[in-house]
């Protein structure tokens, strides 16, 4: 037998005594259930209770939407609403956008998820909209830029936080 009749009957073996994936269910699919807490790597976390303890502005915040953006770099923008403020100026802190261009988080990020942030609010605003990279879902605006956040279970938990790292 020949070297490459071997190696070809070696894979034809292994294809054959591979496991085959189950077809997929009939009905409905299985509820997914919500990403489990997660937090950045411990230098990361360090890093973003420095930021949220010097920051301009400090609030808790949700994520209300997440998109990877179409560029050859990629990168996720995550469009996040203030829940409450717990250092800076809540009559011009609405909205905040975290992310970027070539970005990717240390964990998973999910709509509906709540984060203490480090916010540097934004005179005027600041856009990111644009249709060309997929991020036309995007807010016209942003009150403000995201330079760290920190993951929360709940408000309860926010405003525990927040209370330790804000003076």
């Amino acid at each position: 037998m020949t070297h490459f009749a071997h190696v070809l009957a070696l894979l034809v073996a292994s294809c054959a005594a591979a496991p085959r994936a189950a077809p997929p269910a009939v009905g409905r699919p299985a509820p997914i259930a919500p990403p489990a807490l997660e937090s950045a790597p411990p230098q990361q976390q360090i890093e973003n209770e420095r930021a949220v303890r010097t920051a301009p502005a400090a609030a808790l915040v949700r994520a209300d939407l997440v998109l990877d953006e179409c560029s050859n770099l990629g990168g996720i923008h995550v469009a996040l609403t203030v829940v409450s403020v717990a250092r800076g100026d809540a009559s011009t802190l609405r909205t905040a956008h975290y992310g970027g261009h070539g970005f990717r988080p240390q964990a998973t990020i999910a709509p509906g998820q709540l984060f203490v942030a480090a916010l540097t609010p934004l005179a005027g605003g600041a856009s990111v909209h644009n249709p060309g990279w997929c991020l036309d879902a995007l807010p016209p605006h942003f009150d403000a830029e995201a330079t760290g956040i920190i993951p929360v279970g709940d408000e309860t938990q926010g405003d525990a936080e927040l209370k330790r790292l804000v003076p």
